[in-house]
């Protein structure tokens, strides 16, 4: 087996060797506040949103067709990512794990669906389950049916975070999928047990107990309440244990119909807040329970050894043999789990941001084999030799010997949470991207794989012209800063280096960095509601003195590509302004005038274009889902943000996270939303069309980005948590070929395949060459002419080896001038 080297020294090592102080342990529990103030700002009504809603929406979405133009999108997500210089393996967060049998294991991801990873002959397939029939991603638990392997039941919501589209059921092995209707309702789940009983099955989600006696087709509500922990004795079907925030555990014999409380040597509810819970399968009266304290820190492991009757304080040791130990690190709402061997009810794993074992029943030990952090869940093989996890790195597994030598065949799947990401434009293997919990992840073009720095991402950029330049901001840190700048200088190998002079203390998560496009470039970055601005890479960072901007802090940065351009900046409130600030004149403007930035909208985004030649179109994303924003989520400005069209249009009422507008037509427009598919525009707006064929069904759009690959614009779109994919985009850009039609503004000549062209007069900033084909796809696109320019400005020369003999329409001059056009002979 290969072996996990411990985490947190690789995180110290890596942060050290890059000159950077060393993290801390996330005791104070802001890393997993800090994400769900993230997910709000994505979808600020989601805890609005309910399960009949969610799949109401993909019914109706079935009437609308997709636009299946050209391929569908190509997952290219990250898969065996691995540490810099070491050899563990990080995917993203798990939420439940179901050992079906030898080769055979389930996995439930926070936001990426359920997986199944087969294992034969030492060979590991990995299938998404889950990605074409159920209508979220988003994932609590999983149970397979102990009779037959086929028959599967799935529950999404992840507890706290977002809601779910409710239960889902698949009798052909995660083929097809129904979707299962709960009494009342439920928007998550916490755990499911198949029991011995035939047919029998226990669920347990946040707002109840619910029970089925025919395979999950139909189900009866046993108890309401706020639950966190289930026990289902396994010989016995109708006793049961259940754990409820803050008030306690509850017995009952007879299938819930009657429950008394358990109190005999368990803490008082005034100490304890939540509550896990583990069964022995051999050995039913031997129950594990794991209570955490109000403010989320670990609280004991108690222990009963009679079903229930009476309990005893277990003991907990660090590594080197100290008693009291937390290892929730005040994050016990998020990241805890206990689970017992089915064969032995001495062992026993469980973790929180770390994790600690027993092998006696009652003395937990942290190891010294370390892990990734934040562990959400843990259960074993039938013979109780190996134990399987899944924490905030995704899913191992390792023989319970002792040694802890985990194993990541189970964890190569594209589930990273990204929440930023950045593709180079002259090279398209050059990759970066920012995610929860999984740092800063980028592509080695050398050794073809992807690799992490460790911590939480932020914000990331590529030199517009440079390939071995990256940035980013990273954190979580031990002092004020708790996110930090950093620079990546290296094509191939090393670390991330802090360049974080200038910038003050600041608690602010996820903060954003930018480059502006000249060579050398320019970068931006925020540090709550103020900009800072590096002309040396990032060595020093000085304020960028624009005047006061009255946003809480800055939620999204865009700049214009021209010589004098423009700055955009967007608040992160539900009432944030939107400003421009030019770098012309210094000049501050609030351009948030004909906009609809109150009431329900929060931290819009705003982006331009990328192309020169159409740096005064501008774009602001209304995300919510309030009424004030029906019909008026998306919208554009040809003139900076002077004015302001609305380009809704037949958008559905979701929220919207992301844009991307082609360089070559502004008119060419996608939009991607929080859960409810993307969408293109080939009019400006006007009509919108499903665009996401290909994509995970109720993925959550994160970030976008584009590359260049022989002329062609290929977008690249993020997602929290269901991969990273990329897909042609046609700029639909037709030129009329009528000869009487075109004004042949400049001559030409094409030998050996080398274009000649003789310009009339010299170009204009801002203008380019294009070269369409007979069915109006753009092959050739030039807005930069210094590499072409043959002995004068009037004379260009451009190598077409790599287009086929024939007729192209070409033109100098802005998009659409099609009086410029002339046809071009290529041979």
């Amino acid at each position: 087996m290969k072996k996990i080297i411990l985490f947190i020294v690789i995180l110290l090592q890596s942060l050290l060797a890059s000159g950077q102080e060393s993290m801390e342990n996330p005791g104070n529990g802001k890393e997993a506040l800090s994400q769900i103030e993230k997910l709000k700002r994505l979808n600020p009504g989601y805890n609005t949103i309910t399960p009949q809603s969610i799949n109401q929406f993909w019914q109706s979405r079935k009437q609308n067709p997709i636009n299946r133009d050209g391929d569908a999108w190509t997952n290219i997500s990250p898969i065996n990512m691995k540490g810099i210089g070491n050899e563990f393996i990080a995917s993203g967060r798990v939420r439940y794990i179901d050992y079906v049998k030898k080769g055979l294991v389930r996995i439930a991801s926070a936001s990426g669906g359920l997986w199944e990873v087969r294992e034969d002959n030492g060979q590991y397939t990995y299938t998404n389950l889950t990605k074409d029939d159920v209508t979220s991603p988003w994932a609590g638990v999983v149970g397979t049916s102990p009779y037959d392997e086929n028959l599967i039941l799935y529950g999404t919501g992840e507890p706290v975070f977002n809601h779910g589209s409710g239960l889902w059921k698949s009798v052909n092995g995660g083929q097809n999928w129904v979707n299962v209707t709960l009494p009342g309702e439920s928007n998550n789940f916490v755990d499911i047990a198949f029991t011995q009983k035939k047919k029998k099955v226990w669920l347990l989600g946040e707002s109840g107990l619910y029970l089925s006696t025919d395979d999950g087709t139909s189900w009866k509500r046993k108890k309401s309440g706020y639950f966190s922990g289930m026990a289902v004795n396994h010989v016995s079907s109708d006793t049961l244990l259940v754990a409820e925030y803050g008030v306690g555990i509850f017995r009952s014999y007879n299938g819930g119909t009657n429950w008394s409380k358990l109190n005999n040597g368990l803490p008082s509810s005034a100490e304890f807040e939540r509550i896990r819970l583990s069964i022995c399968k051999s050995n039913p009266n031997v129950v594990y329970a794991m209570f955490t304290t109000r403010d989320n820190l670990t609280l004991g492991i108690y222990k009963t050894v009679d079903g229930g009757d009476n309990w005893v304080k277990c003991k907990i040791f660090d590594a080197n043999g100290k008693e009291g130990v937390d290892f929730h690190w005040g994050m016990a709402w998020y990241c805890s789990y206990i689970s017992v061997s089915p064969v032995n009810p001495d062992h026993v794993t469980a973790g929180g941001g770390w994790y600690v074992t027993t092998t006696n029943g009652m003395d937990f030990v942290g190891p010294i084999e370390a892990q990734h952090p934040d562990f959400h869940c843990g259960t074993w093989s039938d013979d109780g030799k190996e134990v399987f996890v899944g924490n905030d790195g995704g899913a191992y597994s390792a023989l319970f010997d002792g040694k802890y030598n985990w194993e990541f065949n189970y964890n190569k799947l594209p589930i990273t949470q990204y929440i930023s990401f950045a593709s180079s434009k002259i090279d398209p293997n050059i990759m970066v991207g920012g995610s929860q919990d999984n740092g800063l992840s980028m592509y080695e073009t050398n050794s073809k794989k992807w690799i992490i720095q460790s911590g939480d991402g932020g914000g990331v950029a590529v030199h517009p012209y440079n390939k071995k330049y990256m940035f980013g901001t990273i954190g979580v840190y031990g002092d004020g800063a708790t996110f930090r700048n950093v620079r990546r200088a290296v094509l191939n190998g090393g670390f991330w280096e802090t360049t974080n002079k200038g910038i003050p203390n600041t608690q602010q998560w996820f903060r954003l960095v930018e480059t502006d496009f000249n060579d050398p470039p320019k970068l931006y970055t925020n540090a709550f509601k103020t900009l800072y601005y590096s002309d040396n890479y990032g060595d020093q960072w000085l304020p960028l003195d624009f005047g006061s901007l009255e946003i809480p802090e800055v939620a999204s940065i865009a700049i214009s590509n021209e010589e004098n351009y423009n700055i955009y900046v967007t608040g992160a409130s539900d009432t944030s302004a939107i400003y421009r600030m030019s770098y012309e004149d210094y000049s501050l403007t609030n351009i948030t005038h004909e906009l609809p930035c109150k009431y329900g909208v929060t931290a819009p985004q705003v982006y331009v274009s990328e192309s020169p030649a159409l740096s005064e179109h501008v774009f602001v994303v209304m995300r919510g889902t309030s009424d004030i924003l029906k019909s008026k989520a998306v919208y554009r400005s040809s003139d900076s943000g002077d004015h302001w069209q609305n380009i809704t249009g037949n958008l559905p009422l979701v929220p919207y996270t992301i844009l991307f507008a082609h360089p070559d037509n502004a008119d060419v427009i996608i939009v991607g939303t929080d859960g409810y598919g993307m969408y293109k525009t080939i009019d400006g707006g006007i009509n919108w069309q499903p665009w996401d064929d290909g994509i995970v069904k109720g993925a959550s759009f994160t970030d976008v980005d584009y590359q260049i690959i022989n002329d062609s614009i290929f977008v690249v779109v993020a997602t929290y948590g269901s991969g990273t994919y990329k897909r042609y985009l046609d700029s639909e850009l037709m030129v009329d070929v009528k000869e009487e039609e075109a004004l042949k503004t400049f001559n030409y000549n094409c030998t050996d395949y080398i274009l000649t062209i003789h310009l009339s007069d010299i170009v204009q900033k801002g203008q380019r060459l294009v070269l369409s084909d007979a069915m109006g796809r753009v092959v050739v696109n030039i807005d930069d002419f210094n590499a072409h320019y043959a002995g004068d400005r009037k004379t260009l020369k451009i190598d077409v080896s790599h287009l086929a003999d024939g007729i192209y329409i070409g033109y100098i001059g802005g998009i659409g001038k099609k009086s410029d056009a002339i046809k071009i002979l290529v041979k």
